[in-house]
């Protein structure tokens, strides 16, 4: 397989970045063996001309936007289908009301015996109706108290030269930066 005809992975449109990248890094070494290596614009072009490296880029970067879209069209899926299961469960709770007023408003003798289930009516239990929460004794209230590391002041205070115990600064790789 020569450089100008990346492999191709799961994807028909994605190169294979390793490979051209490999094919790029092939084309300035022998750049560097020729004596122009400190020509950054010719060897600019000849990467750009001798390789699919830039096209490979390309198509990654189109790759993630387009997975971004996916991620983003999901997510709106799931808030959506979250909505919808919250108003089905609450039409549930309508129905289950309606069934009792109408078995109340009826007279008939209780329990009815279906095919789909036993109905009955039962008393609820007494639910809490708080009236004024300030004048409710403490001992009815539950403390959390978080302990949260916050990473950004101990960042700050890494950058500022403190000897943190525990922590360090630490570049564990490049990370990709695309302007648009």
């Amino acid at each position: 397989m020569s450089a100008a005809e990346p492999r191709r992975i799961d994807r028909p449109g994605v190169y294979d970045l390793t490979a051209e990248a490999e094919a790029a890094r092939l084309l300035l070494a022998e750049m560097q063996r020729a004596g122009y290596g400190d020509d950054d614009e010719l060897l600019a072009d000849t990467v750009e001309g001798g390789t699919s490296f830039l096209e490979a880029v390309e198509a990654a970067l189109a790759e993630m936007d387009q997975r971004t879209a996916l991620a983003d069209a999901i997510e709106a899926r799931i808030k959506a289908m979250r909505d919808r299961k919250e108003r089905v469960l609450a039409s549930v709770e309508r129905i289950r009301d309606t069934i009792a007023t109408a078995i109340e408003a009826s007279g008939v003798k209780l329990p009815l015996r279906l095919p789909s289930g036993t109905v009955s009516l039962r008393e609820s239990p007494p639910s809490v109706v708080v009236i004024d929460e300030a004048v409710i004794p403490e001992r009815f209230f539950d403390v959390k108290t978080t302990r949260l590391l916050s990473k950004a002041r101990l960042r700050e205070a890494l950058r500022a030269g403190d000897d943190v115990d525990g922590a360090t600064l630490e570049n564990i790789r490049q990370v990709l930066a695309v302007r648009r």
